[in-house]
């Protein structure tokens, strides 16, 4: 045997003997990898029907939910006053704003076809600016004091309010800054065959818009 064939397969054995201790290293590093996740433990099932609001992902934050509606307290009642006299003297400045309450069966209502009703028949008055409904009286009971402070409030210099569908109409001055609210007017429900009054003499503009309300009573009364 030559050299050269002594030393050839030294040479084979010593490459095939280097090249697994190379890839022992790798091999090992892989067998780590795996061996780690094979180890990471499992994320916990979330049991059915659990609640989930300690999940920050999930929970609302404090403050932005929709909060529960305050209860609406129920319509007030209205205090009808014993037979008042009217103020002898009928004094505004004019224009006027006037404020409407409706009363039913003794409590305050919206009634929006009645106020259109209202305010037709009070289109071509010269001493008002506007017709208005007050915002529906709620809680506790209200006589004419307690609603005349309310509409003065609210920037009204008249207040009408009027009991449907047979019942009375008062009419106050909430202008100014007096404590009191005069009655300017108490309108009576009409009677059967009561024709509608006109006046014998031309009015000024507040007495004609007094005359005008107690007409537009008597229709609503009637249901006209």
């Amino acid at each position: 045997m030559t050299r050269a064939s002594t030393w050839a397969p030294l040479l084979l054995l010593g490459a095939l003997v280097s090249a697994g201790c190379a890839s022992s290293p790798a091999a090992e590093r892989a067998g780590a990898s795996d061996g780690a996740r094979d180890q990471e433990p499992a994320a916990p099932a979330q049991p059915e029907g659990e609640d989930l609001s300690s999940d920050p992902y999930r929970k609302v934050p404090s403050g932005e939910g929709p909060d529960p509606e305050d209860p609406v307290a129920p319509a007030a009642r209205f205090r009808s006053p014993r037979a008042p006299e009217p103020a002898r003297r009928l004094e505004l400045d004019l224009p006027a704003r006037l404020g409407v309450l409706f009363v039913r069966e003794g409590s305050f209502v919206h009634s929006g076809p009645a106020l259109l009703r209202l305010e037709a028949s009070l289109a071509e008055a010269e001493a008002l600016r506007g017709v208005l409904a007050l915002s529906l009286p709620r809680g506790a009971e209200r006589d004419l004091d307690a609603l005349g402070r309310e509409a003065r409030a609210a920037r009204f210099d008249l207040l009408l309010v009027l009991e449907l569908p047979q019942g009375a109409g008062y009419l106050v001055r909430t202008q100014g800054r007096e404590p009191s609210f005069p009655l300017l007017a108490r309108f009576e429900p009409p009677r059967p065959g009561d024709p509608d009054r006109s006046p014998s003499h031309r009015p000024g503009p507040l007495e004609d818009l007094v005359e005008r309300l107690g007409r537009a009573h008597r229709a609503l009364c009637r249901g006209d």
